[in-house]
């Protein structure tokens, strides 16, 4: 799978450091097991000064997925990457991403940039010379 540069270079770090055939072992070189990985989330939310608050280690897919798109990904992209369908990208775009104020201005800047033209040409049919002046 194409992963990016950074992702690269800190996968073949670990290749060298460790000789387990996956990525998230424990210092030992022991894969993850369910109640390792309990553990390492809570810590990690302790340790960000999160603790309590509603967060769970599934939604860091949805994170994931709302960062490409807010990169300019499309779905058709994300789901060659993760692995999902089409319509399970778009799901959790539908539940993590539709509201993000990422995408909000992102959406106002291609307005800005693409529908400039009909936007000059609608405000000058609109507001006709003289208009402002007799107002």
């Amino acid at each position: 799978m194409p992963v990016h540069a950074f992702t690269r270079t800190l996968l073949d770090r670990i290749k060298t450091r460790r000789h387990a055939a996956v990525v998230l072992t424990t210092k030992t070189g022991v894969s993850w097991k369910p109640d390792y990985v309990r553990d390492q989330w809570r810590d990690t939310l302790i340790a960000a000064g999160l603790e309590g608050e509603d967060l769970h280690f599934h939604d860091l897919r949805g994170l994931g997925i709302t960062l490409a798109s807010e990169a300019g990904c499309t779905p058709q992209m994300i789901a060659g990457a993760t692995g999902l369908s089409i319509k399970q990208v778009e799901t959790i775009l539908d539940r993590y991403s539709a509201r993000t104020p990422r995408l909000a201005a992102a959406m106002s800047r291609a307005i800005e940039n693409e529908g400039s033209i009909f936007l000059q040409t609608a405000a000058a049919k609109i507001c006709k010379p003289g208009d402002a002046e007799s107002s």
